[in-house]
Formats: C-alpha cells, sequence, structure tokens
C-alpha cells in the first residue's frame, strides 16, 4: 500500500513532481517485447531515449538435431513425435522438453543453449537483436543462441557495451578405443564488446589465456569505456594451462576440450583483473588503454590476486568502481570497497569501520557518485545507497523506505536525481518484495516511483536501472498478463481461456506535464498492489551479474 511521508508528499522533485490535477506523474510504456521473449529487463536509456534491456527466455530456441541422440531412453520416453523431432519439426511439448533438457546438461557433447539475449528498442519503437559474440550457425540457418550476452550501457550516439561469452564450436576427436565423438567448446567464457557503427569489438583482455575475461560496463560520450580484465595469470592457473598443453598429463582428450574445460572453471584466483579504461575512435580502432588499481600497493612477493574493476565513466573522464582494500581488526580482511578512478589515484571514500563493502556505480557530469555501501542492520547484511560529491569531497547516506530496508542506486543523471530499488517490506523475511525509487540529491527527497503512477496502472515498478536528462526512467516492472508459450503462442486453459501470470517487462517512465500524484483510494490500492510479491524468483536474476550495478 502507498505510504505518502508528509514530507515527501510537499517536496518537489527538481521538475518531476510538478503539481496538477487527474494526471499521474509519469506514464508507463512498455518496451516491445512480447514476440520475443516472457521476460524482459531494462539496462540503460541514453538522452534520445534509445533503450538496451535483456531478456529471459526468447521464444523459439534452436535445436541442433545433429547432437542428440533420438535412440536414447530419454529421447524415446519423453518426446511426443520423435520422427517428427528427429527432422527438426517440432511440436510445443517436444520443443519445451527438448531446450529444457538441452539447458540442463553439463556434458561437453551436447548443444550450448543459452537463456540471455539482449535488445535494443530505438525511436521507431522497434526492438533490435544486440548479436554479442553470437553468429549465424549454417546449418541451423539462424543464430545459434549458445552464447548470453548481457548489454550494459548506451550513450547518446547509440554506441552499446555489454559482455557476452564465446559462440560454441564443434570439434570432432577421434579417441584411443577409435570412437569418434564430437565435443563443443569455447574459445573464452566472458568477454567485453563495443558495439557501433554495425560491427562488434572484442575487448580482448590483457591476459589472453584459457579462462581470462574482460567487459565493458559503460562509455561516454567520447568513446571512452571503462569496465575491467584479467591482467596476469596466476601460477597455479599457468601450470592448469601447461598440463593440458602435455599429452601424457592431458589424457585422452583433445587440448581443445581441456582448455575448455579451464574457461568453464572461473576466474577465481586465477588471475589478477584491474579497472580498464579503453578509448576508442569512431571507426572502432583501440588508440589506447589505461591499466588502474587498487586501494593500496602489495609487496613484490605478494601472490594474493585483487581486483579492481571501472563500473562507470563521465564525460570528464573519471571512472568509478570498487577496488581490493585491507579492512577490519589489524587489516586482516581483504573486501571490496568503493573507489574513484581519477587521473592516476584511487580514491576511497567509505568507513570501512562501519560498512564492510562498497561500490560506486555511477557518475554524473557534475561528479556525482551513486553506489550503495554494506553493513549488519538488524542482524542482516543490508546495503544502503549513497552519493558521493567528488569536489567538496563528501558522502551522504540518504534516508530511504524505512531504517532496516536495503537499498541499490543505480543511475544518477545530469539533473542530480538518482534511481533504484529498495526493499519495502519490514518483516525479518530474507525474499523482500522491491520497489523502484527516484532521489532528488538538491531537494533531498525520496519516492517510492509506485506512488508516481496512475492509480488504475497494471505495473509494478520493482527495480529503476537508468534516468537520461529528460528524467525519463528506464525501468523493470511486474504485470500479471497471458502467459506464453516456448513458441510464443499464448497458453490456455482447459475452458479454452488464457492462462495469466506475473511476468517481468522493460518500460519506460516518462515524465507527465505538469502530472501529481493521484490520490488513491486504500481499497483500489489494495486491489491494485500489482502483483509484487510473487515475483521473487526473478529477483535472483539481477544478482546473476546481468547489470553492473551491485556489490
Amino acid at each position: 500500500m502507498r505510504q505518502l511521508r508528509l514530507a515527501m508528499v510537499a517536496a518537489c522533485l527538481s521538475g518531476v513532481l510538478q503539481q496538477s490535477a487527474n494526471a499521474a506523474v509519469y506514464e508507463v510504456v512498455e518496451m516491445p517485447t512480447q514476440d520475443i521473449a516472457q521476460h524482459s529487463f531494462s539496462a540503460s536509456i541514453n538522452n534520445s531515449g534509445d533503450v538496451v534491456l535483456l531478456t529471459d527466455g526468447v521464444f523459439n530456441p534452436p535445436i541442433d538435431v545433429s547432437l542428440l541422440n533420438f535412440e536414447s531412453t530419454t529421447l524415446v520416453d519423453n518426446l511426443t513425435d520423435i520422427d517428427a523431432a528427429q527432422n527438426g519439426n517440432f511440436n510445443t511439448e517436444d520443443l519445451q522438453f527438448l531446450a529444457d533438457f538441452i539447458q540442463a546438461q553439463s556434458l561437453e557433447t551436447f548443444q550450448k543453449l543459452t537463456r540471455y539475449q539482449s535488445f535494443l528498442v530505438s525511436g521507431n519503437n522497434e526492438a533490435s537483436f544486440i548479436t554479442g559474440f553470437d553468429t549465424i550457425d549454417p546449418e541451423l540457418g539462424t543464430y545459434a543462441r549458445d552464447t548470453n550476452t548481457y548489454v550494459r550501457e548506451i550513450n547518446d550516439a547509440g554506441v552499446i557495451v555489454g559482455l557476452g561469452d564465446g559462440p560454441t564450436r564443434k570439434v570432432v576427436y577421434t579417441n584411443e578405443s577409435e570412437e569418434e565423438i564430437t565435443y563443443v567448446v569455447q574459445d573464452f567464457n566472458s568477454r567485453g564488446f563495443v558495439q557501433l557503427n554495425g560491427a562488434v569489438v572484442e575487448l580482448v583482455p590483457e591476459s589472453d589465456l584459457p579462462g581470462s575475461i574482460s567487459e565493458a560496463t559503460d562509455v561516454n560520450n567520447n568513446l571512452l569505456v571503462s569496465g575491467y580484465e584479467a591482467t596476469q595469470v596466476t601460477e597455479a592457473r599457468q601450470n592448469s594451462i601447461d598440463n593440458c598443453e602435455d599429452d601424457e598429463i592431458r589424457g585422452d582428450i583433445p587440448v581443445d576440450l581441456c582448455f575448455h574445460r579451464l574457461i568453464r572453471s572461473g576466474v577465481s584466483g586465477a588471475f589478477q583483473r584491474r579497472g580498464a579504461l579503453w578509448q576508442l575512435n569512431e571507426a572502432g580502432d583501440i588508440l589506447s588503454k589505461k591499466s588502474l588499481g587498487i586501494h593500496f600497493t602489495p609487496e613484490e612477493d605478494d601472490n594474493n590476486t585483487y581486483i579492481s574493476r571501472a563500473l562507470a565513466v563521465n564525460d570528464n573522464g573519471i571512472a568509478v568502481g570498487d577496488a581490493s582494500k585491507y579492512f577490519g581488526s589489524n587489516d586482516s580482511i581483504i573486501g571490496m570497497f568503493a573507489a574513484v578512478f581519477k587521473d592516476d589515484e584511487v580514491i576511497g571514500f567509505t568507513d570501512d569501520s562501519e560498512y564492510n563493502g562498497s561500490v560506486a556505480v555511477d557518475i554524473n557530469n557534475n561528479n556525482l557518485v551513486v553506489g550503495q555501501a554494506s553493513k549488519t542492520i538488524s542482524g542482516y547484511n543490508r546495503t544502503k545507497f549513497f552519493i558521493y560529491d567528488i569536489d567538496n569531497e563528501v558522502v551522504t547516506y540518504p534516508v530511504d523506505f524505512f531504517p532496516g530496508s536495503a537499498s541499490v542506486a543505480h543511475s544518477i543523471n545530469d539533473n542530480n536525481l538518482v534511481v533504484g530499488e529498495g526493499e519495502v517490506d519490514a518483516g525479518l523475511s530474507v525474499s523482500r518484495r522491491k520497489h523502484g525509487f527516484i532521489y532528488d540529491v538538491a531537494e533531498q527527497t525520496f519516492q517510492d516511483l509506485n506512488d508516481l503512477l496512475a492509480c488504475d496502472s497494471p505495473y509494478t515498478i520493482v527495480q529503476a536501472n537508468s534516468i537520461n536528462n529528460s528524467n525519463q526512467i528506464a525501468a523493470t516492472a511486474i504485470v500479471n498478463r497471458a502467459s506464453y508459450d516456448i513458441k510464443g503462442e499464448a497458453v490456455l486453459d482447459e475452458n479454452g481461456d488464457p492462462v495469466t501470470e506475473d511476468v517481468a517487462v522493460s518500460v519506460i517512465l516518462n515524465p507527465v506535464s505538469n502530472g501529481n500524484i493521484e490520490d488513491c483510494a486504500p481499497d483500489e490500492q489494495d486491489v491494485q498492489e500489482r502483483s509484487g510479491g510473487s515475483m521473487f524468483w526473478l529477483l535472483p536474476l539481477m544478482l546473476l551479474g546481468l547489470f553492473r550495478r551491485r556489490l
């Protein structure tokens, strides 16, 4: 239920909350993804109103029948029309079974079929596919869908940055038993990219060895790209690479498969990772790269792995993110704390006696930084969002939904408006409902975005991801609507009526000229609680690295 705190009702949001009658402050425009996937999540909006977003569960996934054994008991027992399926003609039930079956496999002899794809919605209101490292499979005649693509940001010129998995390829190997086996391998696991002028520029990490990573997190209007990369391999990982190249140690598998297994094993403890700034030109050439440091200088004989990440960069060339730091009693604990990367300095500003970790996630052109810091509140580790003024060296933690609420900032525009999300349930449950918020730095006003929508809006704003200088907000909402099957067709119940479910959708919140907070009757609001409470299963998606704005 809407809780309109008196101070919030009375205050204006810097040109956003303007008083009028019979009009909400924001109108909701849903992005056109209903024909693409069941769920979509906003990532970023630029000053032209272009939105980049992520989808989960794109309809009609391609199935590579050449990698399936249609004589196996599993397929024989579960496919309803095995002959048609073997020829690539799948009914809905069989397509769903095969997609689930393939995605559940961990063996390297199966097709890799991913869940997450990214799209651009530009002024023509059409969603276009952001390929990342995905490629057309000549046998399937379509994109292979074998690489997750996570879009991060889009600048005012439409340049897009993100990261993606490496595409797969088939390696045919004859083992010592004269058995021919087709393996499906990748050459890298996670790599940053820049998409401009219709081309994809790969950000190859400094240490380009099996398992190394890079990520592009932001791009400013001068084509300076922020991110991070693997910089130095550890001795343990180098030994594993050497073992792969040794025929006797590797065993009866191809070297490509051995490298693939290293790639899939992750990077924790395998590489040093450092923030990076790549300068590109309009042709997509990488002109220079700058590596960023951490909060201290390690000793020469220190073999520990340390990390820094540049998660955003403004048009002044100042980057923000986080970096390794020792804290606690006698500086005995290593943690990640917010950092400003300015000139050749790594500037920290979080009080590590109060907070056990922090991250800076965005910076505007006024040199205001937003992020969140974590600490123990009522026995639980919670995050509280902050604003850090670089020029005046002042950090503030605004009042959010309530003292025990965890809040996360995602974006700040040049009007000094911050958007993010916070917990709205005061109970001690681990899973709490979340609502998107907007905060005005000048007026020091915090507001639930759902209070700024029309009373009859079917949407619950659960995450506000990005805000541009027109105060348009790219957000993720929950709405109850028709359920679609894997082919994108409406699911019907036994009476032929559409089945409904709560789904996550990418939306734009457009400011309404002279809009006003509507006075919703309590009984109407109870009905309109907008189905936000049943979507806890979707919220962990935000924690899987799909968005850069996180601890």
